[in-house]
């Protein structure tokens, strides 16, 4: 079968790295396996304060947006909000 793979990549604020990890460490990626999703690397490049990781599911682009869709419309991710403002600087992904 095959797997669509997302990276992702996070600016984070200058001095605000350890904060950014152990919140996205205690909250998402458990939640983004309950949604199918697999996580295959994290990693926190701290000399330039960018964090890339990248998620994976099982199946085509239309399984993984449908996974998207499930994972952001759940109850338990509305509840983690849209992520601080003060830490995150920039996001993107593809």
């Amino acid at each position: 079968m095959a797997e669509t793979i997302q990276l992702r990549r996070y600016a984070i604020a200058a001095g605000r790295e350890d904060d950014f990890l152990a919140s996205w460490s205690s909250r998402i990626p458990h939640l983004r396996r309950q949604y199918g999703f697999e996580i295959k690397f994290a990693y926190l490049d701290r000399a330039n304060g960018l964090f890339v990781w990248a998620v994976a599911v099982d199946g085509d682009e239309d399984a993984f947006l449908a996974a998207e869709r499930a994972y952001y419309g759940s109850p338990e991710r509305a509840s983690l909000g849209k992520g601080d403002p003060s830490i995150l600087r920039d996001v993107s992904f593809g």
